[in-house]
């Protein structure tokens, strides 16, 4: 059975999007909102213990920044070349790379990282609404 990091790591790793609050790794390890777990902060303890795998980022607190997340996850590169050749692959991957070369003590630099997160959720929702190009032979 695999452990909770490797679980996590594996999660991430097919997810689109290119690292997830401990929340949402939570709720997708153990099944949904409702279902028994461990708090946030015992799921962190337990992820930071494979750092080969996984990266935690901690948000400092942020007056001007609302109640946002406090702790991102992102899985470390995989070999996976096919997800990097698509569009949406390259920003993920792209996003993990900044992720894993921020400075943890940069408020700026963490602020800055997590707002290319979320245009990378807009940008990946925009791209899965796109229109297929029509087929070859359509007279379009």
């Amino acid at each position: 059975m695999d452990s909770i990091p490797e679980s996590a790591a594996s999660m991430l790793q097919r997810h689109p999007a290119p690292a997830l609050t401990v929340e949402e790794v939570r709720t997708l390890l153990h099944g949904g909102p409702g279902a028994a777990t461990a708090n946030g902060e015992a799921l962190l303890r337990e992820l930071r213990r494979r750092p080969d795998l996984l990266m935690v980022l901690e948000v400092p607190p942020r007056r001007w920044a609302g109640a946002g997340p406090r702790s991102w996850v992102l899985a470390r590169r995989s070999g996976d070349r096919e997800a990097r050749r698509a569009l949406t692959g390259i920003l993920r991957a792209s996003l993990r790379h900044l992720g894993e070369q921020l400075d943890p003590d940069s408020a700026l630099a963490l602020a800055r990282w997590e707002r290319l997160v979320r245009e990378e959720g807009r940008i990946r929702q925009a791209l899965s609404r796109r229109r297929p190009p029509p087929a070859p032979g359509s007279g379009s």
